[in-house]
């Protein structure tokens, strides 16, 4: 692969390594990805993408900034614009978070894995960043759930570690139920992890709104 040399080539050839980084993880998954298999898949020389990224952790860590940014622009054009029920906010979130698999498992990842090896001043911009995503997601909300923008936030917040605290049963919802036995697709139902996720986020907006627990509607 030709060098790049200008700032544009370099900006398009980061962009190259995030996208093709993203195709190794869906087929290898984090277990079967090196920063050797990735050179490899891009006819890279191994050095040179260190210029790019010196860590598997820093390039995780853009790759989570990427999605971070994606999933946020993703809610706030499902809830622009309009008010929502509760339970419409809640399945909003969670089918935002949930359509891109790898943002779930990299948020996942995060605090525990890639985080604690990045440079600090990737770890602030990291920060600075995700910072910035919620302040648009709050003020998404704010409008769609006709709420104080302290208390927007809030919700935004609180449901993002829901989301966290439920991940790995949230990644776990995909059942193909068609030729499931009705009694096994009723159990499967009842305790799908959708159906308690959107339940505790509508307690959750009860709470933050200070009205009594109410059961959604089905």
């Amino acid at each position: 692969m030709q060098r790049a040399t200008s700032v544009r080539a370099k900006a398009l050839r980061r962009s190259e390594i995030l996208s093709e980084a993203c195709r190794l993880l869906e087929d290898e998954h984090f277990e079967g990805f090196t920063m050797q298999a990735l050179s490899k898949r891009l006819g890279l020389a191994k050095g040179t993408l260190y210029l790019y990224f010196d860590t598997r952790e820093t390039l995780y860590l853009a790759l989570l900034d990427e999605k971070v940014q994606a999933w946020a622009q993703r809610f706030r054009q499902t809830i622009r614009a309009q008010v929502i029920s509760d339970e419409g906010w809640a399945r909003a979130y969670y089918e935002s978070a949930l359509s891109d698999p790898l943002f779930l498992q990299l948020v996942l990842r995060a605090d525990l894995s890639i985080v604690p090896n990045v440079p600090i001043a990737a770890l602030i911009a990291h920060k600075r960043l995700w910072a910035e995503a919620m302040n648009w997601v709050a003020e998404a909300t704010r409008l769609a759930l006709a709420i104080p923008e302290p208390k927007a936030l809030e919700a935004v917040l609180a449901t993002g570690f829901l989301l966290i605290g439920c991940g790995n049963q949230l990644q776990a919802d995909v059942y193909a139920q068609d030729n499931l036995p009705a009694d096994v697709q009723e159990i499967i139902t009842l305790f799908s992890p959708e159906k308690h996720f959107v339940s505790n986020v509508c307690r959750i907006l009860a709470g933050i709104r200070g009205e009594p627990d109410a059961e959604i509607q089905h």
